[in-house]
């Protein structure tokens, strides 16, 4: 130990400082001068609460088909289709007075209690909606007000739902079709999630109305 900004407190005495650093477990000291020492004293260590386990539910847009997944790896990157909702939930390692996630913006999205029991605080979630990439942290504060620094950053990764590709492929150009007669036409779509629906809107020369006629695949009843 070695003097430390010394105040005004007499003659008789000379104050001391030390700094225990890095301290992971309970320990116990005293002081010693000359042949004199204080009584002991115990510090006990209280650990800051930290996330031991993540848990992604993905939830997608009904177009899409995909099925809802959940992903337990304890990695928090998320990879979705624009428009689906995950759900974080996050396992903590000790009891909770709350969480929340920090959006990379700035934005705060609290988290809610989500254990199996009511008295259950160490789970929580939050649901997030996918729109564009983006990143995210968990913050934490546990029962005694402690939190936890430099908590990791997740990435968001937003998958664009491409536009269908639509082309005629017969007669695949112009033609000219005598007054009634029935003109066959064939369309060919494609869409990274499928189609479900497929309408050809057209008019008639002369007509200044649009009509709308709801398409088939070959081989459908109707």
């Amino acid at each position: 130990m070695t003097p430390s900004e010394v105040a005004d407190v007499g003659s008789q005495a000379m104050p001391f400082r030390a700094t225990l650093r890095d301290v992971r477990t309970p320990l116990t000291y005293s002081v010693e001068v000359g042949d004199d020492a204080s009584s002991e004293y115990d510090v006990s260590v209280v650990e800051r609460p930290f996330v031991t386990g993540v848990r992604l539910d993905y939830d997608y847009p009904d177009y899409s088909g995909l099925i809802a997944r959940s992903v337990d790896e304890n990695n928090g990157d998320i990879t979705a289709l624009r428009g689906a909702r995950v759900t974080v939930t996050l396992s903590s390692s000790k009891a909770l007075a709350s969480a929340r996630l920090r959006m990379g913006g700035g934005e705060l999205l609290d988290m809610s209690p989500a254990g199996a029991r009511p008295a259950d605080s160490r789970t929580f979630a939050a649901t997030i909606v996918v729109d564009d990439d983006d990143d995210y942290t968990i913050e934490l504060e546990d029962t005694d007000g402690l939190t936890n620094p430099n908590p990791p950053t997740y990435s968001i990764v937003s998958i664009r739902d491409e536009r269908p590709l639509v082309r005629i492929v017969d007669p695949g150009e112009d033609v000219e079709a005598p007054r009634g007669m029935v003109l066959p036409v064939i369309i060919s779509a494609v869409d990274d999630y499928g189609v479900s629906e497929l309408s050809l809107r057209y008019s008639l020369e002369g007509s200044a109305d649009d009509r709308l006629f709801r398409l088939q695949r070959p081989g459908a009843d109707g």
